[in-house]
């Protein structure tokens, strides 16, 4: 329901000139020129006073500062802004109702309600290196301005299906091949805008609501299946992908006015759930995690090395390849980097035939990593990032190399998290270019990395890391140092906890399958026998050397002393027969049982809320550790890094998004029993737990 509105147009936001007899009108609202009500009061007016006059020989829209639109003000949804009028829908009823054509002429972004106000004009053209696309999704809603029903009708259904279930974009010069543009400009934006009205034929300005479906409704069906392969959502029911893929497909079966009708019905829907209310969250978190000391500068970073070609370090090279910088991978091993370079090759054509990465990206992991065995390339890297095996001796040695052959520019990376940064930091020339990029496993599609400073890591250092994990398409969360950084901190709290329980009485397949329906894409024990339960007990000893203590774990230390390292041994919490999928082991229940006869464990039952009361209990304790010694400074950091780096659902939101909206409240009544669960962790609430649960 629209509300009237409570600003009055005052011209700050729009400036109008008059060429040739058409009116160009540039919106300005730094900096994305985003959709608010003072922005949308001002095109509304302007537009209307030029339509009416029918004077103008057409109408121009165009975003200032090269930037044509990226979308709504998403603090509206949340403030009921959107729905004052003028609201984006009246002024695309007010564009379509127009005597006088409405070209909107595209350059930076044109995204969301950006490009729905686009995609309403008489006629769109743009610079081929903009960016056009409806990124709802990721925000857990559908499209509320018509993009649904008009995208279809410009550049096809099954190209309108994929761009509004994924959030991605396309680029000009794509969109003018699809149909979407009907015209690619250059920099002179008014004159090639006026050149194209020139010569426009009738058909290319024809309003969408005015074309035809040109495919049939079996054809479409079967376009979102295959889209299905890459976005297994468009076909859940009731997730936000299924819901937009939904209203695309309406095109077959409903008019423009029912079919707008309908779109609006699911927007409403969408933008009420608690997944829309969780990727908003999200969001936001995203951008407060990236932020960088104020005032410090980033460098660009061309050219990357990675030293160390394992699993990890062969991923971290094709990631920063596809994002088109020079990269050296390096390994000591010829057989290594032989096999690394073969990999590599195979991946970007799996890749390719998948649809997950363009020609233009798989040329560039095909072409743009130099595969060695010595470092001579990799000395002239402005980014050196070590991925060799979790020992500090080894980590050390490889560190205090790399430091003397590099140039006094260059920055060094460590993938760590698990080894005290201080210490690595000590083997490097220049502390202050050193600190840790924690990418997460395959690096290739995780999008967390975890930028850990160390003591004497320097604010540029910190900015310039966060701006390459930004371009290679990551989501950078800047934490201090810290055992496990924050990331696997918490992660090892929430294993324990899981162990913990599995030692009071509940199975492995309890557990993964409570956590798995609470959101999470694995349970814990499925996660560690991936991750190898080597890896854990390294890590364990690791503490040991750094804190003194050993984390408790007796029975991922009983199934390492037995051989069951996980997946690659064919054995771990579960076992793995060939071409089977897991089975629960005889052999680890037998293990459990000598442990918790050992530690007097009486087992016990517990119920599947009450696994996943225990597993957040744990993280957001271990969440108000981190707060209180500042390795993060925002608990919505978590939110950040479980959703980006474990798999756990963005419709879940996050562990604090889902603590402060339910758990917290939960927790309130069986505080006593949650905390003498966690006693492995901590026996003492931490002051911020202590705080939201106002105990």
């Amino acid at each position: 329901m629209t509300r009237q509105s409570r600003y009055q147009p005052d011209g700050r936001y729009v400036t109008e000139r008059i060429r040739r007899g058409v009116v160009f009108i540039e919106f300005s609202s730094p900096p994305v020129n985003a959709l608010s009500l003072p922005l949308r009061a001002e095109i509304y007016r302007a537009v209307s006073k030029h339509a009416d006059e029918h004077s103008a020989r057409a109408i121009v829209l165009t975003g200032a500062r090269g930037t044509f639109c990226g979308g709504a003000d998403i603090r509206e949804f949340d403030s009921g802004g959107n729905l004052e009028s003028p609201t984006l829908r009246e002024i695309i009823s007010l564009i379509e109702s127009s005597p006088v054509p409405v070209i909107a002429a595209i350059s930076g972004v044109a995204l969301g309600g950006g490009l729905e106000l686009a995609a309403a004009c008489h006629a769109r053209v743009s610079r081929e290196d903009a960016q056009l696309g409806q990124p709802e999704v990721v925000l857990g809603m559908v499209p509320g301005a018509g993009a649904t029903q008009r995208l279809p009708r410009l550049m096809g259904v099954g190209s309108a299906l994929e761009l509004i279930t994924t959030g991605r974009s396309v680029s000009g010069a794509d969109a003018a091949a699809s149909g979407l543009v009907q015209a690619v400009i250059g920099e002179d934006m008014v004159n090639d805008t006026l050149e194209f009205l020139d010569h426009a034929r009738p058909e290319q300005l024809l309003l969408a609501r005015d074309r035809r479906i040109a495919s049939t409704e079996e054809e479409d069906r079967a376009a979102l299946e295959r889209l299905a392969a890459k976005v297994p959502d468009c076909l859940r029911p009731g997730s936000p992908e299924a819901l937009c893929a939904e209203a695309v497909m309406n095109v077959h079966s409903l008019g423009m006015d029912d079919g707008l009708a309908r779109e609006r019905e699911l927007f409403e829907v969408s933008r009420a759930s608690r997944a829309a209310a969780a990727r908003r969250h999200l969001f936001f978190a995203e951008r407060i995690a990236r932020r960088t000391p104020r005032g410090a500068k980033a460098r660009h970073i061309t050219h990357i090395a990675v030293v160390g070609l394992g699993a990890m370090g062969r991923h971290i090279a094709v990631a920063a390849a596809r994002a088109g910088c020079k990269v050296s991978g390096y390994d000591v091993s010829r057989e290594v980097t032989s096999d690394a370079r073969r990999w590599s090759a195979a991946f970007a054509e799996r890749q390719l035939q998948a649809g997950k990465v363009t020609a233009d990206e798989a040329g560039r992991i095909a072409t743009g990593i130099t595969w060695e065995s010595d470092f001579d390339s990799g000395a002239a890297a402005d980014l050196v990032v070590e991925a060799v095996v979790e020992q500090p001796a080894v980590k050390v040695k490889v560190l205090k190399e790399v430091s003397g052959a590099v140039g006094r520019e260059t920055l060094i990376a460590t993938n760590t998290s698990g080894i005290d940064l201080d210490y690595l930091a000590s083997g490097t020339v220049d502390a202050s270019r050193f600190l840790a990029m924690h990418f997460f496993n395959p690096a290739t599609h995780m999008r967390l990395v975890e930028i850990g400073r160390a003591k004497e890591t320097s604010d540029d250092t910190v900015a310039t890391a966060a701006d390459v994990a930004t371009r290679m398409s990551k989501v950078p969360v800047v934490v201090g140092a810290h055992d496990g950084l924050a990331a696997n901190y918490t992660f090892r709290a929430y294993l324990r906890q899981a162990e913990n329980l599995v030692l009071r009485g509940a199975s492995c397949g309890e557990v993964d399958e409570a956590l798995r329906e609470f959101g999470f894409a694995m349970g814990p024990f499925a996660v560690a026998d991936l991750a190898g339960i080597d890896v854990g007990w390294h890590g364990r000893n690791e503490s040991a050397r750094v804190n003194d203590i050993r984390p408790w774990a007796p029975v991922s230390d009983a199934l390492y002393e037995a051989g069951r390292l996980g997946r690659k041994a064919r054995a771990g919490w579960y076992d793995y027969p060939a071409g089977e999928p897991p089975q629960e082991s005889a052999e680890t229940i037998n293990v459990l049982q000598q442990v918790r006869k050992r530690h007097e464990v009486p087992a016990q039952t517990f119920a599947d809320n009450e696994i996943v009361d225990a597993c957040m209990f744990a993280i957001m304790n271990a969440t108000g550790r981190l707060l209180e010694a500042q390795v993060i400074t925002d608990s919505a950091a978590m939110d950040v890094i479980w959703t980006n780096g474990y798999g756990l659902s963005r419709d879940a939101g996050g562990p604090v998004f889902q603590a402060e909206r339910g758990l917290f409240a939960r927790w309130r009544a069986k505080c006593d029993v949650l905390l003498a669960w966690d006693e492995v962790n901590d026996p003492a609430l931490s002051p911020w737990l202590s705080d939201a649960l106002g105990a």
